[in-house]
């Protein structure tokens, strides 16, 4: 979908991506490109013979053209991704690493707390490895709020928040008010 022009176009991909876990989706205005983020490749129904994709693709609307750009540092599975305005950059919190096992009810997989970030104005990729309990599992809420101009991660108890340009020393804890 296009915001800009309000249409919707329909593309099939070249590959074909594990229902399970698809790669994380994020659109950028500036280049106007839909990006997909690793996810496990291959049958969806036999996941024994589904890999992990590090590969981070774009789709061009206006050429339907779906274009590898780069390549993540490790495959990161149902991370919870958050575009950030300011700087034009894609932030893909924690998710699962997936090691061969069944994916159902986590076996085969373990969650990670790292924050892998992608620019796509230079297409250039960087891990942070922020070794703390930034996401409450795979897929958890993440959003950009613009007030604060800080990204807010969803917790039982309340939101983790982060400076996307000091992401290991920014971290802090908000309780939700009763």
């Amino acid at each position: 979908f296009s915001p800009d022009t309000n249409t919707l176009t329909e593309f099939t991909l070249p590959f074909r991506y594990d229902y399970s876990a698809p790669p994380a989706l994020m659109w950028s205005p500036i280049q106007k490109k839909l990006y997909l983020f690793s996810g496990l490749t291959g049958q969806s129904t036999a996941r024994a013979r589904s890999t992990n994709s590090t590969d981070i693709h774009s789709f061009d609307p206006a050429t339907k053209e779906i274009v590898r750009v780069a390549e993540m540092p490790q495959p990161q599975l149902n991370t919870a991704p958050v575009y950030v305005p300011s700087n034009g950059k894609m932030y893909l919190f924690g998710g699962m690493a997936w090691n061969g096992g069944s994916v159902g009810k986590n076996r085969g997989a373990s969650n990670m707390n790292d924050v892998t970030v992608f620019n796509p104005a230079d297409n250039s990729v960087e891990l942070v490895e922020i070794n703390e309990n930034a996401v409450n599992g795979p897929r958890s809420p993440v959003a950009w709020d613009p007030s604060s101009q800080k990204i807010l991660i969803n917790k039982t108890v309340g939101w983790i928040t982060y400076d996307p340009n000091n992401l290991l020393g920014s971290r802090q804890e908000v309780q939700r008010s009763t």
